[in-house]
């Protein structure tokens, strides 16, 4: 369907191709490298709903939002830029009926 993320699209793609394409997410500034991962520890179950939603809305699907199965099945790479080339704010596009509890927290 046009506009949905081409995961949704093709849920047997190859992983490989997922990770070309996969998800950012920002933090607040830090001094270090183990603020960085004490800010991804606290927002862990966050990011993981979000990266399930991306798969399957039918949350009563998911597995059990715990950290050792979101290390199991995703990896996390830091970067220690960004450049912004737009004017426009940075918005992440959410269906309607996303968890508010997410939404708070995501946008």
């Amino acid at each position: 369907m046009a506009g949905e993320p081409a995961r949704r699209q093709n849920r047997r793609a190859d992983p490989r191709s997922l990770q070309a394409d996969a998800n950012s997410y920002l933090v607040a500034p830090c001094e270090n490298a183990d603020e960085v991962w004490d800010q991804i520890q606290s927002h862990l179950e966050t990011v993981f709903a979000a990266e399930l939603a991306d798969w399957c809305e039918d949350e009563s699907t998911w597995p059990e939002l715990h950290p050792d199965i979101f290390h199991e099945w995703f990896d996390i790479e830091l970067s220690s830029v960004i450049t912004d080339l737009s004017e426009d704010a940075l918005v992440r596009e959410l269906p309607p009926d996303y968890p508010a509890q997410l939404t708070a927290q995501a946008a």
